[in-house]
């Protein structure tokens, strides 16, 4: 057990700190990886349905109903939501460095080529994707600043959970001298001494 306070205090410090980092990392992940996997789920769970129902349609051999089959639109919200979702997971969860490097270049194509598929297509479905993108940059390189905090704290000893009850102390206890010892010292051994905290 730690028997210093400041040290102690310190520790308090950096664990209450650890876990505001900790919050604000979830949030942002949350923020980041929650829009394109409902994206990606929604556009699969709408072609299974189109596929189901013109499927039984088909089997059914129902008058009246035409089978259209799934938009394409489908396809490019799947492979976009999907793309996306790895892509914030690398950003987030393992902290690729690649994908911090060019959080620019990839929400920036996305936003360019979603707005001419959404044009060419009408689909205005995929203008989720651009809008997306334009909330996803600020929050990215919000998340990129918290990483940054949080391996600067690595750094730290107690990292990750500051807790004193956990934290071994590895220092030397401060050793007692008597006067007969200090006297026999000389200045050097002396300042060597005190440089150390060891009086």
């Amino acid at each position: 057990m730690l028997i210093d306070k400041k040290r102690e205090k310190m520790y308090a410090r950096c664990l209450e700190e650890k876990r505001k980092l900790d919050k604000n990392l979830s949030i942002a992940k949350s923020i980041l990886m929650i829009p394109p996997a409902f994206l990606a789920v929604m556009a699969i769970a709408d072609t299974l349905i189109s596929l189901f129902g013109e499927t039984a349609i088909l089997l059914t051999g129902a008058d009246g109903y035409e089978v259209i089959g799934a938009s394409i639109g489908n396809l490019f919200s799947i492979l976009g939501g999907v793309g996306l979702f790895l892509f914030t997971a690398c950003l987030t969860i393992f902290k690729t460095p690649l994908a911090r490097k060019h959080i620019l270049t990839v929400n920036f194509t996305v936003v360019l080529l979603y707005s001419i598929l959404a044009i060419v297509f009408r689909n205005f479905d995929l203008a989720a994707f651009p809008l997306y993108c334009l909330v996803a940059i600020p929050v990215s390189f919000w998340n990129e600043t918290l990483l940054k905090r949080d391996e600067a704290m690595s750094t730290m000893d107690g990292y990750p959970h500051f807790n004193v009850a956990m934290i071994k102390h590895t220092e030397k206890p401060r050793e007692e001298f008597t006067e007969e010892q200090l006297a026999e010292m000389d200045d050097y051994d002396r300042i060597m001494l005190e440089r150390d905290g060891k009086l």
